[in-house]
């Protein structure tokens, strides 16, 4: 704790970035106080009153703004990506909200207070087309999401044809043909 002596007599404590005014003797019982007048008690003398900087308010600083997950197949899951919240001072711990299910926090490390952290995201489609949500992080965070849910390609394929005789435990090569459809 300091404290100080402002010209008017009165005492500044200040505690953890809160600052306090007293009209006492002394900081604590008196101890730890530095006046700010000199001792010849003539104004002209006397040093420049200390500013009130007032308390330091918890700042948190959420990074991207938002996240495209880009086109993902319904039912799967994209590669999850990441925000980074700075967190200088915010004394509760952070949970992270979503509201649209096709997107889901897999990952925080932000339940400790007034710490910075991470949270990942990942987007599981289960219909198609453009999807948007938002990350909420703290009371005024928020992180926008988007991404398309989209058809899972498919995969034909055909032998030419398996032989029926196998011979010394060996067959002829057979030759097989994959077809892909367009997404």
């Amino acid at each position: 704790m300091t404290c100080s002596r402002n010209l008017d007599g009165l005492l500044r404590a200040s505690c953890l970035g809160l600052v306090g005014m007293l009209a006492a003797t002394g900081c604590g019982g008196g101890s730890g106080t530095t006046p700010n007048t000199p001792d010849s008690g003539n104004p002209k003398d006397a040093a420049p009153p200390t500013p009130d900087v007032g308390p330091q308010l918890p700042k948190l600083a959420v990074s991207p703004a938002s996240l495209n997950f880009g086109e993902v197949d319904l039912n799967a899951s994209s590669p999850a990506m990441s925000v980074t919240v700075t967190n200088t001072g915010a004394l509760v711990a952070l949970t992270p909200i979503v509201d649209n299910s096709a997107f889901a926090v897999s990952t925080t490390t932000c339940g400790v207070p007034a710490a910075s952290c991470t949270i990942s995201v990942v987007f599981t489609p289960i219909s198609l087309g453009a999807k948007n949500g938002t990350l909420t992080v703290g009371e005024r965070h928020h992180v926008s999401l988007g991404g398309v849910g989209r058809t899972a390609g498919t995969f034909t394929a055909t032998a030419a044809g398996i032989p029926t005789t196998i011979l010394a435990n060996q067959s002829a090569a057979i030759t097989v043909t994959v077809t892909a459809t367009a997404r």
